[in-house]
């Protein structure tokens, strides 16, 4: 449901541009970005272009209210500018202005979401009388078998069809199957199915938009790319597959001031001939918001499966597009997949855009709607840390945030590489209790006692004088570390992070 619903609204939003670009005789070339649930487009201000976009939102939130009730809005702005503004000739002020009233302009579109009329017939709507509340999205309806509301069962049967290689998205004027879920009516009806290429290429469709890949036999097709990794769909098999403990992972990142970036362009880098000049103009924004698209649509998917030829563990993407992702599966190859992604996304940019995130631990039938949204809570948190560019691990607390150099860094390179290679020595015979008795140490750091009782118990646990001397100077190295670390409160936090992940990753499955 969460994977069909996050895809139905990015190919809404598709389809939704291409109406209003045929509706003014335009083509594709005038959509400037779409993605995430956003769309900025390049109209002629002319009459004719004014009262096809009025009509547009007017149509489009019509059809949501009588669908989802308040449930979904489509706020949409305009404003006019001079090309000089636009394309940067008037200077990067200009240029930003048009973005700053335009975003005004969205603003108001948002505070004033329904019309009397809409109002009215919302009032007046009334449920049929054997309708019940549907088992995952809680409205009212006449329910199937599975208590599912029509929307949830089109979307159930939607999701399956997702991951499968070469599948083509037909958007026709009746529907084609049980498959076939309605998209807003503009003056004709619309229906979206998923079908073959063999099937695309016998239909008489409005368009057709196929997935990742170029459909040359079809006149027309517009490839729509979809990060689908998916190397399970089965809950329990993800967490069954987890190193250590078995619990799903879910990781929640987006891009951090991208509309700062959108707007204000990037500064010429330094030692180059126009150092200190900021370049904006609507040809590189448009080319920095395909290349950001590009990312999260196409390249995160070779990230995962690269990681998943290293490394066990399965993994799901539930949504990737626009500036942000949301992905599960075992939690311990969330993990590794956050830390991939990120390094891949400072490549990709340069370091010149950053990403936050928050990672959740739930069990296989923890409400995975719950999930999601307890880790959207802790991604806000990351971004009120100093800079962003933070992760959260699990929950909501300073002592669990770190940056990401101090977590890929500090708490994976360091702490918890030291933690295994000592604990994972067969000579050593101290386990996860000797672990929890050091952390409740940690914990109560602030009387300096604590610190001198840390140190009795790693002294307790020397090996013998008649050790192996590679043992020897094991122990030396990771006793040595552990006490300076503990020391100071911000290697400490870290190393309190680093033992709650090493002692998860070798917990026996009967604890």
């Amino acid at each position: 449901q969460l994977r069909s619903r996050s895809f139905f609204l990015e190919l809404l939003m598709e389809h939704l541009t291409d109406e209003l670009l045929d509706a003014c005789g335009l083509t594709r070339a005038n959509c400037i970005y779409s993605g995430g649930g956003h769309a900025y487009l390049l109209l002629p201000n002319t009459e004719q272009a004014r009262q096809a976009a009025s009509c547009f939102a007017q149509r489009v939130n019509a059809w949501f209210a009588q669908d989802f009730d308040i449930s979904l809005f489509l706020a949409c702005g305009a404003q006019p500018c001079s090309p000089g503004a636009l394309f940067g000739k008037n200077g990067p002020e200009a240029y930003k202005n048009v973005f700053r009233d335009l975003s005004s302009s969205l603003g108001a579109a948002k505070l004033h979401r329904c019309t009397a009329g809409t109002l009215r017939a919302l009032n007046r709507r009334t449920a049929p009388d054997d309708s019940r509340e549907c088992a995952v999205c809680g409205r009212g309806a006449v329910l199937s078998d599975e208590n599912l509301c029509p929307w949830c069962s089109r979307l159930r049967a939607l999701s399956q069809q997702l991951t499968r290689p070469g599948v083509v998205f037909a958007v026709t004027a009746v529907p084609v199957g049980e498959t076939s879920l309605p998209l807003p009516d503009l003056g004709e009806p619309r229906w979206v199915t998923p079908v073959t290429e063999q099937q695309a290429a016998g239909m008489q469709a409005v368009r057709l938009y196929s997935k990742n890949r170029r459909c040359s036999q079809l006149p027309g097709c517009r490839r729509f790319w979809m990060g689908d990794w998916c190397s399970s769909d089965q809950l329990s098999e993800m967490a069954g597959s987890a190193e250590g403990i078995s619990r799903l992972g879910v990781f929640r990142a987006d891009v951090d001031n991208l509309g700062r970036a959108f707007v204000a362009g990037f500064d010429a880098p330094a030692g180059s001939a126009h150092m200190g000049e900021s370049f904006v103009s609507l040809m590189r924004t448009g080319a920095f918001s395909r290349s950001l698209s590009s990312f999260f649509k196409r390249d995160i998917s070779g990230v995962l499966r690269r990681l998943s030829e290293e490394q066990p563990g399965g993994l799901m993407l539930v949504y990737a597009g626009g500036d942000d992702l949301f992905m599960l599966g075992a939690w311990s190859a969330v993990l590794a997949a956050a830390g991939r992604i990120q390094r891949a996304f400072e490549e990709y940019t340069g370091g010149a855009l950053t990403i936050s995130g928050g990672i959740g631990i739930c069990t296989q039938r923890y409400p995975l709607a719950r999930a999601a949204a307890e880790t959207a809570e802790l991604e806000d948190f990351s971004k009120k840390a100093p800079g962003k560019n933070a992760i959260t691990l699990f929950a909501a607390q300073e002592s669990l945030r770190f940056s990401w150099q101090e977590y890929l860094g500090g708490v994976m390179g360091e702490k918890y590489a030291l933690l295994q290679e000592f604990f994972g020595a067969a000579e050593i015979q101290q386990g996860s209790a000797f672990l929890y008795r050091l952390l409740n140490l940690l914990r109560a750091a602030d009387d300096r006692l604590n610190i001198a009782r840390c140190a009795y118990l790693l002294t307790r646990m020397a090996p013998p004088p008649k050790a192996p001397q590679g043992l020897q100077q094991l122990y030396k190295r990771f006793s040595s570390s552990f006490l300076c670390w503990s020391v100071q409160p911000e290697t400490r936090r870290q190393l309190t992070a680093a033992i709650y992940l090493y002692v998860y990753t070798n917990r026996e499955r009967k604890e």
